[in-house]
């Protein structure tokens, strides 16, 4: 069903389940509720045989002679689950292909001033022993590794670099992910001063998705002369393939380095693992002993509803789905006294 929607113009379409602005409208709130200049009255073959099958199989099990009426309730409870989840899954595959359509968007506008930064924190490295007992295998300590993947166009290229940072200590936070996002911004800043605008997409996790992360896009720009202009937020699953695919490039570096008759169970060996025989092309990294900055005490109820953020002059504009909606402008004087300033972040790199 993917598949099939990724041949469609899901932003605009006949068929009410992929018409993006009239399937993820919000029906309470008008500003989030998008309206269509066209008539929804195609039907999907698909989607159509789907619903056929799915009735075929409730009329069989109404039909169905059963030893006992638990058998039968049990019967029917699993079948009217399995159709929730299959409805779900159809919901989900629409919201993935609508929500990438911000990421492409943003491509299609990167240029040397623009960047577009996508990140996402990898499974913790497991440390690994060049010759490991069964008992060393167990109950170890996972080392805490983000990733933030860098995308710009120069010469009519897309040029793409990786950030590696490696933490010491931390429990995967927004105080954290501010800290990383303010380094990654000022390195770019100092080694590419041309850079003005950048873009961010993230998953949904609560380290990135919180009030405390984006409310502090305003003082990150400040101190890093880079104007965070979005925020978009993928559906889960659907979005952070750029990451995956330099944390297994990592992992098979590491993996070759071990091999070779070392240990990798610091983060001052896990790090040298990833700069062994000159590294991997187009990725660096940084060492982060402890983030030691202020935690935003903000609550926002509802953030984890919204997906889209654009910061303007005036305020935040929010989204619950992309370009569904003429959106919600929050003015910055809602968060007066909210959005303290933070403590110098950078000092510990």
């Amino acid at each position: 069903m993917l598949f099939f929607y990724n041949q469609v113009n899901v932003t605009s379409s006949r068929v009410p389940d992929h018409c993006s602005k009239y399937a993820l409208n919000d029906p309470t709130d008008s500003s989030f509720r998008g309206s269509c200049d066209h008539t929804h009255d195609l039907l999907c073959e698909r989607c159509e045989e789907l619903k056929t099958v799915l009735s075929d199989i409730q009329v069989a099990i109404l039909n169905s002679s059963f030893e006992s009426e638990n058998e039968n309730d049990d019967a029917l409870y699993v079948f009217q689950e399995a159709v929730t989840a299959i409805e779900s899954w159809k919901a989900h595959q629409l919201r993935v292909v609508n929500q990438d359509k911000a990421r492409s968007d943003v491509i299609d506008c990167l240029s040397e001033t623009n960047v577009l930064l996508i990140q996402d924190w990898a499974l913790k490295f497991l440390p690994r022993l060049y010759r490991e007992s069964q008992g060393e295998w167990f109950g170890k300590r996972g080392i805490s590794w983000h990733i933030t993947v860098a995308l710009r166009k120069r010469s009519g290229e897309i040029e793409t670099q990786a950030f590696i940072h490696i933490v010491e200590r931390c429990t995967q936070d927004s105080a954290c992910v501010t800290t990383l996002m303010q380094h990654v911004l000022a390195t770019l800043k100092r080694e590419n001063p041309e850079i003005e605008n950048a873009f961010f997409r993230q998953d949904n996790a609560g380290c990135y998705h919180s009030a405390n992360t984006v409310l502090a896009c305003k003082n990150i720009s400040k101190r890093t002369g880079i104007s965070i202009r979005r925020m978009d937020f993928s559906d889960p699953q659907g979005g952070k393939g750029a990451c995956d695919r330099f944390a297994a490039t990592m992992k098979n570096h590491v993996r070759s380095y071990v091999n070779e008759g070392h240990d990798v169970v610091t983060t001052e060996q896990f790090q040298e693992a990833l700069l062994s025989h000159g590294g991997v092309p187009g990725a660096r990294n940084a060492l982060l002993p402890d983030p030691v900055c202020d935690k935003l005490d903000v609550k926002w109820p509802g953030i984890s509803k919204v997906n889209n953020f654009e910061f303007t002059c005036e305020g935040i504009k929010v989204w619950r789905a992309y370009q569904v909606g003429e959106g919600k402008l929050l003015p910055w004087s809602k968060f007066e006294g909210k959005n303290r300033n933070q403590s110098d972040m950078l000092r510990v790199f």
